[in-house]
């Protein structure tokens, strides 16, 4: 179920994280510009990680799609980000973007939710232990 016709993957907060799906179709620059603002409303100027599930994904060949992925604004209020795949292929593709972002946020990839989860909640925990 999409939020919003203007963005082609579900996107949702739940128990303060932000979760994106995405499905398997080419992804323009202005798709991928309006996730980034519709996650910034969804944060509302308050830090939530996301875990973005892109098991569905076979190609996302739009470079400067990608490149907005990695813009200062597409990691405002991002903690933390965990991807979700299932093959090699999509490893190594989410691993390739985490390292055009630099690492600026901890940054990790799991084959499952439930990995994803438990490492999104652990750091939220760290956070507010820190606090």
């Amino acid at each position: 179920m999409k939020n919003s016709d203007s963005i082609p993957f579900d996107l949702f907060l739940k128990n303060g994280v932000i979760y994106c799906i995405w499905e398997d179709r080419e992804y323009s620059v202005q798709d991928v510009k309006n996730g980034i603002k519709r996650r910034l409303e969804l944060a509302n100027g308050i830090d939530c990680p996301m875990i973005s599930d892109i098991s569905n994904l076979k190609c996302f060949s739009n470079r400067d799609a990608r490149k907005c992925l990695t813009s200062k604004e597409a990691n405002l209020y991002l903690p933390a980000l965990a991807v979700i795949v299932k093959n090699p292929i999509q490893r190594i593709y989410a691993k390739l973007l985490m390292k055009m972002n630099k690492n600026l946020i901890p940054s990790r990839v799991f084959n499952n939710l439930d990995a994803a989860e438990e490492w999104i909640f652990q750091l939220k925990s760290k956070q507010n232990e820190e606090r």
